[in-house]
């Protein structure tokens, strides 16, 4: 959460890691929000202080996302900059804050079947094969690891995919992504 000027009100973990890091985005002297490169601080600030301006009305809209180059490995972070809205002062008086989410494609979301399980009642031997499932791992390979038969793993993961209406693994893996918050 920042202000329309750019300045750092609150910051989850995870993007004081990414602001700790500089890789292409960093916190000034003065507590603000800064990208490496001149021109992607341009369009950011720019961004921000749409998005500050229709922080207080409300409405829908105003959102917009913005390419920042990290300094290593030819990449981008990819920053959605949306207005904070709170017409109703439910926050405080004259917030008029802006919402930042930032995407770093190198980053990878740890899941947690957690979610999974306890929504569709997956036993703990089902969801240590979700576990296996998100690491890639074939079924022979599970098997293996578990030292059991390749039939048992795949009546297992029937099991799963019957309790959960999925299809196939993909559909499966998509569920789990719908329940993983993305954040820390």
């Amino acid at each position: 959460l920042v202000l329309p000027d750019g300045h750092i009100v609150v910051a989850n973990e995870t993007m004081q890691q990414l602001l700790g890091d500089a890789n292409g985005l960093f916190v000034s002297p003065k507590g603000r929000i800064a990208a490496n490169d001149d021109a992607d601080q341009s369009r950011l600030a720019a961004a921000i202080g749409r998005a500050g301006a229709l922080a207080g009305e409300s409405g829908t809209g105003g959102s917009s996302r913005v390419l920042v180059k990290k300094r290593s490995l030819n990449d981008h972070l990819l920053v959605d900059v949306s207005p904070l809205r709170d017409a109703d002062c439910e926050l405080g008086r004259g917030l008029q804050g802006v919402f930042l989410t930032i995407i770093d494609p190198q980053q990878r979301i740890p899941l947690s079947v957690e979610g999974v399980s306890m929504l569709y009642g997956l036993t703990a031997a089902e969801s240590s094969l979700m576990t296996d499932i998100i690491a890639g791992r074939t079924n022979a390979e599970i098997a293996e690891r578990r030292s059991v038969s390749p039939e048992t793993i795949k009546s297992q993961l029937r099991t799963i995919l019957e309790k959960t209406s999925s299809r196939n693994r993909t559909e499966l893996v998509s569920r789990l992504l719908a329940v993983t918050l993305p954040i820390k």
